[in-house]
């Protein structure tokens, strides 16, 4: 009888869950398409049918734990889902804490993390950072910014090239700002910013002017490129944050795992 009253508990957990994720990465709310929003959509529709099918699903585990190798097979993957959860909840910490508990202090060399620029104009998520890139030179007047990102196959200008034109436009000096066109991924913009940055002798602590779900993956790779990196963060929308967020944390596991 008590297997009988939970159980119906269980299932209305599991499916209110399920739509509450499939709805937060849906893409039609944020307009955005990338490997984090197929992924959430996907643990959110698993957890719908998990629980429609709860049932089933538990009298098949139970079957399975039956025999000898049902059970090291479910102890098994238990074991990993666990570590791999842990794994996750790790890295998701670190990127919020680095995202928001390391600010400049002022005197670093700017370092502005490209992004799509649509034919000559930037992205919403470029504007964004352009933005950010101008407080913080408008309130450290003797800073230097490193503008970084390449030019891509449906790009009519790079990146860099976008954002020294806002710049300029909104009143930064265009000798303040050093354009880095190289770069294709954020491991090359942190890379060649490094470069540029010895070449002309400036401070080696850098602000990293990006979206704060990306800002722990920037310092892993501002750290290979022998930076030391401080968080300046994009304002980005809540509504945008989860998918981002997600797709970063795949990527930052990536680099841990593989290098």
């Amino acid at each position: 009888m008590k297997r009988f009253r939970v159980m119906p508990r269980r299932r209305t957990a599991l499916i209110v869950s399920g739509i509450a994720v499939f709805l937060l990465f849906c893409p039609l709310l944020s307009w955005v398409f990338n490997l984090g929003t197929w992924i959430g959509e996907g643990i959110g529709l698993f957890l719908i049918l998990l629980g429609i099918f709860l049932p089933q699903v538990h009298a098949l585990l139970k079957k399975v734990w039956a025999k000898k190798a049902g059970k090291i097979l479910l102890s098994v993957f238990g074991g990993i889902l666990a570590v791999g959860t842990g794994f996750a909840f790790v890295l998701a910490v670190l990127m919020l804490s680095h995202a928001f508990f390391t600010p400049p202090v002022g005197d670093e060399t700017v370092i502005v993390l490209g992004c799509r620029v649509r034919g000559e104009e930037p992205s919403k998520s470029l504007k964004r950072r352009i933005d950010a890139a101008e407080t913080y030179l408008k309130e450290h007047p003797a800073a230097t910014a490193i503008l970084s990102g390449g030019q891509g196959s449906d790009e009519l200008i790079s990146e860099a090239e976008a954002m020294k034109r806002a710049l300029v436009s909104r009143g930064i000096a265009a000798e303040r700002l050093i354009l880095e066109e190289r770069s294709t991924s954020t491991e090359e913009n942190l890379a060649f910013s490094a470069s540029l940055i010895r070449e002309n002798g400036l401070n080696e602590r850098a602000a990293v002017v990006t979206d704060s779900y990306h800002q722990y993956r920037a310092k892993l790779m501002a750290e290979r490129a022998g930076l030391k990196a401080r968080a300046y963060n994009a304002k980005t929308p809540l509504f945008v944050f989860p998918t981002y967020f997600l797709r970063d944390l795949l990527g930052v596991a990536a680099t841990i795992v593989f290098g």
